[in-house]
């Protein structure tokens, strides 16, 4: 007597639509407040590996910007002779005005940069059902926060040794962090995830901040953005995101004297951020579940 066959029929989960996963995005702070003793673990750690087991310790961090520094000031100034003058810039300010847009440029790159992997390379702790995988590119942007304070201290520290004085503006400057960090881990989070499934995204990524720094008024004036480029083109660069964190830093330091306050700079990265975050996020969320079966 044949055995009946049973029809069976595979069921495949789907990932939540946009709507649900936009509304789980907006969440997020309440899930950071939730895992914050884990957080804050993860980021101690991270922290404390760049400072420890080599031979420059806690120097590196500072030491890698100070070269890139050397090195723009070398080629735009020095051999290129750049004019800053026409930014309004002049003697001490123009070395202050780079390394700042250095120390800025550099916590955003590497936080995109060591981020994108950081799914693929902590696999053992993805794989955990409990574990939250969207706090690994966190804690990294935070740690990323953290050097770039020590870099900072350093700034301050040549902005009052340069005689240069220092603005009541420069106290807004913490209005400016929120909305750069929500634009790093938004694209963060994007990267960290397609990496999962494209292994050539880290390599694109490198590629791309190379393309997007040098479209940032990292080393060059913003002043001359306006020189030989169509005014479309340069309305559009006016609209990078990271021009309103660099510019909005200078300004509110007092490296472009008593200019206005740039809250233009700071209301547009709050937007852009908390956009790119929402939107990142929910990317994130959507491939989250098949991190495991890729990694």
């Amino acid at each position: 007597m044949d055995t009946p066959s049973i029809p069976v029929r595979t069921v495949t989960a789907q990932p939540p639509g946009w709507g649900a996963r936009l509304a789980a995005a907006a969440r997020f702070p309440a899930l950071v407040a939730r895992h914050r003793d884990l957080l804050a673990a993860f980021v101690r750690r991270d922290v404390q590996a760049r400072f420890q087991g080599s031979v420059l310790g806690r120097l590196w961090p500072l030491l890698q910007p100070g070269l890139l520094f050397g090195l723009y000031y070398l080629v735009f100034v020095s051999i290129l002779k750049f004019r800053f003058d026409e930014a309004g810039l002049k003697g001490a300010q123009v070395p202050l005005w780079l390394f700042l847009g250095v120390i800025l440029w550099g916590a955003f790159a590497t936080t995109i940069q060591r981020a994108t992997v950081s799914i693929v390379d902590n696999g053992n702790l993805v794989k955990m059902a409990t574990f939250p995988s969207e706090l690994l590119p966190l804690s990294i942007a935070l740690a990323e926060g953290a050097v770039f304070g020590l870099a900072f201290a350093v700034y301050a520290a040549l902005h009052v040794a340069l005689g240069l004085p220092v603005p009541a503006s420069a106290l807004l400057l913490p209005l400016l962090l929120p909305g750069l960090l929500a634009f790093a881990l938004g694209v963060s989070l994007f990267t960290a995830a397609a990496h999962v499934f494209v292994r050539d995204t880290a390599n694109l990524v490198s590629l791309g901040l190379t393309f997007w720094m040098f479209l940032t008024p990292v080393f060059w004036p913003a002043a001359n953005l306006a020189k030989g480029l169509p005014p479309t083109f340069s309305a559009v660069l006016r609209e990078n995101p990271m021009y309103h964190a660099v510019e909005g830093a200078r300004a509110l330091v007092g490296l472009y004297g008593e200019a206005p306050l740039p809250w233009g700079s700071i209301v547009a990265l709050l937007a852009e951020g908390g956009v790119a975050l929402l939107l990142g996020y929910s990317y994130f969320l959507g491939a989250r579940q098949r991190f495991v079966d890729e990694i």
